[in-house]
């Protein structure tokens, strides 16, 4: 973590060696390092840098089932597979490498996606495309994710990722804000109506950990 900017709050998984995949403890730290943000007069952008790969309360990396006040960008500079690929369904604006992958692959090993990816997958493209991309499990490019509209911006090169994802985050973080909270909310109202958080935690209770 490390703050290049006022207002501007970078958070990076780094765990070369477990191909940056989370321990237990590792999803309630995500949400209080969140939730410090929201709480903090100064950070007004988040952005959680996903390399490689990264019955969950706070959602994955606290961020997959996140209610917050503060928008938090995902940079995505490798593989978003399962947990990784649900924090970035639920993140409010996406920088993606072009060399980046994206898949829920639950099924394929007898697991289900239970970090909200079910319900956000569905709200972002549609029962069918939804249905195609969590029951088979498949991975599909930057360029497939940006036409379902899933990215905003496929950086130049992974080199580039942070630093767009940066730019975009200044260029947020330079306006009031109050204007930036206000809107953030009003965006995420629809979505909190439709129940994301709501619809992932009766799936667990129905088919997750006893």
């Amino acid at each position: 973590m490390a703050f290049p900017d006022t207002g501007i709050l970078p958070a990076t998984i780094n765990r070369e060696k477990e191909m940056n995949s989370l321990p237990v403890k590792g999803h309630p730290e995500g949400a209080r390092l969140w939730q410090w943000m929201d709480d903090e007069p100064c950070p007004r952008v988040g952005i959680q840098e996903m390399i490689r790969n990264p019955y969950l309360l706070d959602g994955v990396m606290g961020l997959s089932l996140r209610r917050g006040k503060n928008p938090v960008i995902a940079a995505v500079n490798g593989i978003a597979m399962g947990g990784g690929f649900e924090a970035v369904l639920n993140c409010d604006l996406v920088v993606s490498s072009p060399e980046a992958e994206f898949s829920l692959p639950e099924v394929q090993r007898g697991l289900y996606a239970g970090g909200g990816g079910l319900a956000a997958i569905v709200w972002t493209c549609g029962m069918q495309i939804g249905s195609e991309l969590a029951l088979t499990g498949r991975r599909a490019s930057a360029e497939e994710r940006k036409r379902l509209g899933w990215i905003n911006v496929i950086a130049m090169s992974p080199k580039t990722v942070v630093p767009e994802a940066i730019e975009m985050a200044r260029m947020i973080a330079s306006y009031s804000p109050d204007a930036v909270i206000a809107t953030h909310l009003g965006l995420r109202e629809l979505s909190e109506r439709n129940g994301i958080r709501n619809l992932t935690e009766r799936t667990t209770q129905q088919y997750g950990r006893r």
